[in-house]
């Protein structure tokens, strides 16, 4: 279940990390820099290692709350003895996360593989939209003369170039 929590957990860092990298480059303008994707990665990967610890804990509060109480729960969140052992499998599986997450972001290479597929996200993502962009700017070839088209591919080369470091 931990391994399978990881490869979850690696496509939600890819995404949000591909997400701050476009805006990154395009709302600030900056420039590709490989270690702040990997710095990004593992800022991610210490972030859920800090959310599975705080469940932890309140999975632990709530092993408390639950032993001695008998019957049957009114909700879902109204545990009771018959509930522990459930609850602490899911301490387990909670902390064991925690620490894999954590384990992860001191592992270079994994880092570097989920930074890389980031930016490789992130840089087809822009590309796709310059494309896009430069095919409803052009509109219909056959109506351009060569002069028009000239002006299009010059203006395309300048949102290219804004856009590269």
């Amino acid at each position: 279940m931990i391994d399978e929590g990881v490869l979850i957990a690696g496509a939600a860092i890819r995404m949000a990390v591909k997400n701050k990298g476009i805006l990154r480059t395009l709302r600030d303008r900056s420039d590709y820099d490989g270690a702040w994707y990997d710095q990004r990665v593992r800022k991610e990967l210490r972030r859920l290692a800090d959310e599975k610890a705080q469940d932890a804990e309140r999975v632990t509060h709530e092993i408390g709350s639950a032993r001695g109480r008998s019957g049957k729960g009114e909700h879902a969140s109204d545990f009771r003895s018959i509930d522990v052992s459930r609850l602490e499998r899911r301490r387990l599986l909670l902390t064991g996360l925690d620490a894999r997450f954590r384990e992860l972001a001191e592992d270079a290479d994994y880092v570097h593989t989920l930074a890389t597929a980031s930016r490789e996200m992130a840089s087809s993502e822009i590309s796709d939209s310059v494309k896009a962009a430069a095919l409803r700017e052009r509109g219909p070839v056959d109506r351009l003369t060569d002069d028009e088209r000239e002006t299009q591919l010059r203006r395309l080369k300048d949102d290219l170039a804004n856009l590269l470091p």
